[in-house]
């Protein structure tokens, strides 16, 4: 959660920057959106688990909120 937080906050504050900056290496461009296809499916997989939905929904709905917002950077680059 603290991950997704700071990477928002980065976003906001330095959107255009940080896509420009990323978009000059391929790399890191393919890079960025193979972690974030691994992360969305992650995400999907604790979304059924139990322990989640039990005690710690609250956070993982943060979280998925915030993969919003980081899908959007993901998908503009």
């Amino acid at each position: 959660m603290l991950s997704s937080n700071s990477m928002i906050l980065d976003i906001k504050n330095k959107r255009v920057i940080l896509q420009e900056s990323i978009r000059q290496d391929e790399r890191i461009v393919s890079s960025i959106k193979k972690d974030n296809m691994l992360i969305v499916g992650y995400l999907k997989e604790l979304a059924n688990m139990e322990e989640i939905n039990k005690n710690y929904l609250e956070p993982f709905n943060k979280v998925v909120d915030n993969m919003g917002k980081i899908n959007t950077f993901v998908k503009e680059l």
